[in-house]
């Protein structure tokens, strides 16, 4: 699976409660990327959603990632140009860590936003 597997896409800046699945048996991964190139911002995974999207990257209440994704969103008006989409997978952190080598590979880089500043 690559990021363009990942079919619905969110504003972030309009996303609702409603929008986000509530956590299940199995966990996600999401990509932030920016709307207007469709460039991946940041690949995570979690077993809970809904905290991850508005607890810890939009409410900035977290780790150090949740801290740094957080300041990203709201520096510069970065919110009003990124999208969200998640995928639902019974092994979230292997298949988070496959596509940032993916990601890695593809681009010589990870994505900005899952390196420290």
């Amino acid at each position: 699976m690559s990021p363009s597997s990942f079919e619905t896409w969110y504003d972030l800046n309009a996303l609702a409660v409603k929008d986000v699945p509530q956590r299940g048996s199995k966990g996600f991964v999401c990509i932030i990327r920016q709307r207007s190139t469709k460039h991946v911002l940041y690949i995570g995974g979690t077993a809970d959603l809904r905290r991850t999207l508005f607890a810890s990257y939009i409410g900035g209440v977290g780790g150090t990632a949740a801290e740094r994704v957080h300041e990203l969103l709201f520096t510069e008006g970065a919110i009003d140009d990124t999208e969200v989409s998640w995928e639902e997978f019974a092994d979230h952190d292997a298949e988070e860590r496959r596509l940032r080598q993916a990601h890695l590979e593809r681009e010589g880089e990870l994505p900005p936003w899952n390196k420290p500043l």
